[in-house]
């Protein structure tokens, strides 16, 4: 049981350090460190990144050409995942990264594979 809690802190410990930003690059070089600081520069920049992507989705969307799949890969889009291909893309995700809400990252899914891959290939499959 004291490893099930060890491991759970872990897990936080390390999410809650890879989702935090100490410090932004401000104007002229300036190292922005507060929270307030560097609230304010993100939502300046993807305000910017919003206007510039609305313009962009406004004025392209409509010369972007959609081919056809031929019918005979149909199959392979509609077709039924295999435990292997489930595997390889569980083994090629960025360790602390989560695939879902649950929150349960792919370190865990790695390390305990053996335990939880039926019920993953049941889910996808």
């Amino acid at each position: 049981m004291q490893q099930k809690y060890q491991f759970f802190h872990n897990m936080v410990n390390l999410r809650r350090k890879w989702n935090s930003i100490k410090w932004l690059k401000g104007e002229h070089e300036t190292k922005l460190t507060s929270h307030e600081e560097i609230r304010e520069k993100l939502q300046k920049e993807f305000s910017k990144a919003n206007e510039v992507e609305e313009q962009v989705l406004d004025s392209d969307w409509k010369k972007v050409e959609f081919s056809k799949v031929e019918p005979s890969k149909e199959d392979e889009l509609w077709g039924v995942l295999k435990e292997e291909e489930i595997g390889v893309v569980v083994f090629q995700m960025n360790l602390n990264k989560a695939s879902g809400s649950n929150g349960f990252t792919t370190y865990f899914f790695e390390k305990y594979w053996e335990v939880v891959k039926d019920e993953v290939v049941k889910y996808f499959g």
